[in-house]
């Protein structure tokens, strides 16, 4: 294949059953290859993290889900105007980042607006993500995409994980939800023998336990599963993601170590996020085009702790006569349960220009 004039040969390192899992023939995935080189060029090697000057290029199965994933996306958008300047704006260290632009200007593109990739401010060195329209109404949009990767602190959790397995011998599922970071040697203080008979205990109940242990832990045990054969499940895997309460909507840090057919579930602590939506008010003022209404959407996927200590944020301190030159904020969520994207949206009432509805 051919990368801006120069011949280029790749090599796929994968299986037929992946391929097969995400419905593609070697065909297929040609055609998806071809494709995101014509697009972005250069670029991709940028995208998917791979050298600027090898004439290989080699992908396996984790990068051919990420050009997949990457197509979906700039198939949608690449005929927008700046798509080439968007492409621009990617670097090794920013890529989820410049992405989540792109994503949410396809979203936008369906709620029925034209859209331009990083439009010219002649009046500021700095410029918006996107300018979008509709009919006589023109909109600035800058995005923001939280980093909360240091949220996610592995080596406390896989402590104890460890601890819970070797301390508690049973096939029960345990899920511990910390409120503040925990301490390992208080955390193993708490499992004396009649702690450890009481969880065996709720483990032989037939249904799911919850409690209160403390101010700071609460504990969930799910019953062992007697019908499982553990000699069929020799697995040890871990997995990081976010947990969503339901009933308050808490979203915490969560990870999951499993051995065999054991399970441990960490959650927590809650996050403060009032340093992350301060360094993104901050720089949203000087991002708008004067003259027009100034929209920040965050990546809500991203967001973590309390709902309600971020809209108390929202209302007393960004969304205030003090940030008149932002809009509106709306937080967007592609991880939705029934996999449509959702857009929370809080206006500004004392902005220059208010937007009170959106999209």
């Amino acid at each position: 294949m051919k990368e801006e004039g120069e011949l280029v040969n790749i090599k796929f390192n994968t299986t037929q059953e992946h391929l097969m899992s995400i419905g593609l023939t070697i065909e297929g995935l040609k055609e998806e290859i071809k494709w995101i080189m014509e697009a972005t060029g250069q670029v991709l090697r940028t995208l998917l993290q791979l050298s600027q000057r090898e004439k290989v290029l080699t992908l396996d199965a984790q990068k051919i889900n990420q050009v997949i994933r990457f197509n979906k996306t700039f198939k949608a958008v690449h005929s927008f105007k700046g798509f080439n300047r968007h492409l621009l704006e990617y670097t090794k260290n920013n890529i989820e980042d410049i992405f989540f632009n792109a994503r949410v200007a396809s979203w936008l593109s369906q709620q029925g607006y034209e859209i331009e990739f990083e439009p010219s401010n002649p009046d500021k060195l700095k410029h918006p993500d996107l300018l979008i329209k509709k009919a006589d109404l023109k909109i600035a949009i800058e995005c923001k995409n939280p980093n909360i990767k240091d949220f996610y602190q592995r080596s406390t959790k896989r402590k104890i994980a460890d601890f819970v397995f070797k301390k508690i011998d049973t096939l029960s599922q345990f899920n511990f939800y910390f409120l503040e970071e925990p301490n390992q040697s208080e955390f193993e203080a708490l499992f004396t023998d009649d702690f450890v008979d009481y969880l065996l205990e709720l483990g032989n109940k037939g249904q799911e336990t919850r409690f209160q242990h403390s101010k700071n832990l609460e504990i969930s045990v799910i019953p062992k599963r007697d019908y499982i054969n553990i000699e069929e499940y020799q697995l040890v895997s871990e997995m990081s993601g976010i947990s969503v309460n339901v009933n308050s909507g808490l979203r915490l840090p969560a990870f999951t170590f499993m051995e065999n057919a054991r399970s441990i579930q960490v959650h927590g602590p809650v996050r403060n996020f009032n340093n992350r939506w301060n360094n993104f008010r901050k720089k949203s003022k000087e991002q708008g085009i004067d003259g027009l209404p100034l929209i920040v959407v965050v990546n809500g996927d991203h967001v973590l702790g309390d709902p309600e200590s971020h809209l108390e944020y929202f209302r007393n301190v960004w969304l205030t006569d003090k940030n008149k030159s932002v809009s509106g904020l709306g937080l967007i969520t592609f991880a939705t349960l029934d996999g449509s994207t959702s857009l929370e949206y809080h206006s500004n009432s004392e902005s220059d220009i208010p937007i009170n509805f959106f999209p």
